[in-house]
């Protein structure tokens, strides 16, 4: 059996939502100089909270520590711009 090595780059896709577009522009000029692939969106419900999305890419390793730090630091800027961050995906390789 086949294990995935996490310390192998790829792909990461992380999503954060913010209540106004300011908002996640105060983020994106954070983040911009950082290398992500960046998709702005927007959600068709004009009474959600957090209606403004952002999804942001780069290759970074996965494993635990190193995704940790990673995740961390991209919670807590997301935070302090006032949104939310919703998470990161990644594929398994094997």
């Amino acid at each position: 059996e086949e294990v995935d090595d996490l310390t192998t780059p790829r792909e990461v896709e992380h999503r954060a939502y913010f209540p106004t577009v300011h908002a996640r522009e105060q983020f994106l000029q954070q983040i911009g100089p950082e290398g992500f692939r960046l998709s702005l969106d927007e959600l068709d419900e004009p009474d959600a909270e957090y209606r403004y999305g952002v999804s942001f890419c780069r290759v970074d390793r996965v494993d635990l520590e190193s995704i940790d730090a990673l995740v961390i630091d991209l919670y807590l800027r997301v935070g302090t711009a006032g949104g939310e961050y919703d998470g990161r995906e990644t594929e398994v390789r094997r």
